[in-house]
């Protein structure tokens, strides 16, 4: 959800691109994907069990090979010269 889509792609069968990032908008404003996220993870601790005792969080952020040719330089290279 935090990368985006491509609405425009999704298959016309559904709706057109800008309704579906409306309704995509609205559920996410409501916590209707929270609510979906806390039901599959109670039916999950239900049925296999979740051990609650231990969890890690992986917060690492790395470019990708492509990312720097879809960005571009860092605006603060632009601003150095060479002397």
């Amino acid at each position: 959800m935090r990368t985006g889509c491509r609405w425009k792609a999704v298959p016309r069968e559904y709706g057109c691109g800008s309704s579906i990032h409306r309704y995509f908008q609205e559920w996410l404003e409501a916590g209707l994907f929270d609510r979906i996220w806390d039901l599959g993870v109670g039916k999950y601790d239900e049925l296999e069990g979740v051990s609650w005792e231990w969890q890690t969080v992986d917060g690492s952020r790395m470019k990708t090979p492509l990312e720097q040719e879809i960005i571009g330089r860092s605006p603060a290279r632009h601003s150095k010269t060479n002397h």
